[in-house]
């Protein structure tokens, strides 16, 4: 079980990340994983059901395929990218909205199980919650503070150590100065192979939820080649 002080400014990396990979049971050996399911796309008053493909790499990159629609991501904090399709057509995100969790669906390949190899730093400000976000170099000052802020994630975690819910701000194309909050939530956490999954997952947008997954099959290191991740 976790525990918590009331106020921790900067978090031992190694140690914390130790206790989270213990509490979602992921190890060095854990690169990739595939989970399908059924999702409920809800727009409006209107929901439509469709079935649904999702992929996390160890590396912060992810993918998601719902019927017309899908999401490539790539947390790299040199060049991060994120892509949209609707309709079967993809479109890419400008950069201010490719900064948050690419894998926020399967937290143990998220940043806060691997925050150095994606060059993030974690917080701690109440107990049982944890925020990251993305540090990056060779940049003006103004600017490294822009990526902090568009890249800052919060993680609300129970008290065996998972994440029951992470939230995020997006932002509209042409304004990154105007905030979205995403929030996600995480249960029916299953253990698949030593590994913590998530079977529920929904998504909310401006307090509305968007998205209600749920995972019928989990595929722990199926060996997800890069072309999987081609906009195609």
């Amino acid at each position: 079980m976790f525990r918590w002080g009331v106020v921790v400014l900067l978090l031992s990396v190694p140690a914390f990340t130790q206790q989270l990979a213990s509490a979602l049971g992921t190890t060095y050996s854990l690169n990739d994983a595939q989970l399908t399911g059924t999702a409920s796309v809800i727009t409006g008053s209107e929901s439509e059901s469709t079935s649904i493909t999702l992929i996390a790499r160890r590396d912060g990159k992810s993918r998601i395929d719902l019927g017309t629609r899908g999401e490539i991501r790539s947390n790299s904090a040199s060049a991060p990218q994120a892509f949209f399709r609707t309709d079967s057509q993809w479109y890419e995100s400008p950069a201010h909205n490719a900064w948050t969790e690419a894998n926020w669906f399967f937290p143990a390949l998220s940043t806060l199980v691997a925050p150095q190899e994606r060059s993030a730093t974690v917080v701690s400000s109440t107990s049982g919650t944890l925020r990251t976000f993305l540090n990056v170099t060779n940049q003006k000052p103004a600017q490294i503070e822009l990526i902090k802020k568009l890249s800052a994630t919060e993680y609300i975690l129970d008290q065996s150590g998972l994440p029951v819910v992470i939230r995020y701000n997006i932002h509209p194309d042409d304004d990154f100065g105007t905030n979205i909050p995403v929030e996600v939530r995480l249960s029916d956490y299953r253990d698949v192979n030593g590994v913590k999954v998530p079977f529920r997952i929904q998504r909310l947008l401006s307090g509305s939820l968007e998205l209600d997954i749920t995972i019928s099959s989990v595929t722990i290191n199926p060996g997800t080649s890069d072309s999987a991740f081609a906009v195609r």
